[in-house]
C-alpha cells in the first residue's frame, strides 16, 4: 500500500502529458497517441477567459487529495481554477476536462458536445 506522501505526490501519466505544448498535444491528438477532449461548457469558458495553457498547467501540477480524489483508479480530480471549479477523468491515452457541473449534463444529455484540443488550441 502507498503511504500518504506517495499518493499526493503522484502524477499520471495523463497529467505528465499535459506539460506538453499546445502544438505537441495536437500533434498527438492527431497521431492518435494521446487525445485531450474538453466538455462543452468548459470551451465556452476557456473561449471566454482565454487560459487554456494555464487549465493545463493547473492540471499538471494538481496535487492528489485522498479524501476527494482517486487517481490510481483514473477517476480524476476537482479543484477551483480561476472563478470556477474544473473536473478531470484520466482514461488510457486520454484526459477529459470540462467544468464541474458538466457532470450532470453529460449524464442527462446523450448527444452532450465534446472539442478536442485541435478545436479549443487558440483558447
Amino acid at each position: 500500500m502507498y503511504n500518504d506522501v506517495d499518493y499526493q505526490n503522484h502524477k499520471t501519466e495523463q497529467q505528465k502529458q499535459l506539460t506538453n505544448s499546445i502544438e505537441e498535444l495536437v500533434q498527438l491528438e492527431q497521431k492518435q497517441i494521446f487525445k485531450v477532449t474538453i466538455c462543452s461548457e468548459l470551451a465556452n469558458w476557456l473561449c471566454d477567459n482565454k487560459c487554456l495553457r494555464q487549465l493545463l498547467d493547473a492540471i499538471s501540477t494538481y496535487t492528489w487529495e485522498r479524501e476527494k480524489d482517486h487517481p490510481r483508479l483514473h477517476v480524476g480530480g476537482y479543484f477551483d481554477f480561476e472563478d470556477t471549479t474544473v473536473f478531470f477523468k484520466n482514461s488510457t491515452n486520454s484526459i477529459l476536462i470540462g467544468l464541474a457541473n458538466e457532470r450532470h449534463y453529460m449524464q442527462v444529455f446523450r448527444d452532450y458536445k465534446y472539442y478536442s484540443i485541435t478545436a479549443v488550441k487558440d483558447f
